[in-house]
């Protein structure tokens, strides 16, 4: 494990109630081993349901796996998310990746 990872999973266990540790050490984990970022991303995304960071992430690597009804799913759940918490930036960037996706 590298020390960066290491650190962010310190961090993790210091403040258990903060997404976003979780959230970077799925990136960390994401290129060399996508199925442990799904497991975090999925965790993620059920325990920190408000999180909208984990939508965009998690339905783009369902998109790399081609798992593309679950990246819609995603991609929805996100956008209502962003609707309620009335994010237009991530609102949009989730309308845009749905949409690309709706093709496949």
């Amino acid at each position: 494990m590298s020390e960066r990872l290491d650190t962010l999973w310190k961090m993790q266990q210091e403040n258990p109630q903060d997404p976003f540790f979780l959230y970077a050490i799925g990136l960390e984990y994401q290129y060399n081993t996508p199925q442990k970022t799904q497991e975090i991303w999925e965790s993620l995304a059920k325990n920190f349901a408000d999180y909208l960071p984990t939508y965009y992430a998690l339905g783009k690597l369902y998109e790399d796996i081609e798992q593309y009804e679950l990246a819609k799913n995603t991609y929805q759940l996100g956008i209502e998310i962003a609707k309620t918490q009335k994010n237009d930036k991530i609102l949009k960037e989730l309308q845009n990746a749905l949409s690309n996706v709706e093709f496949v």
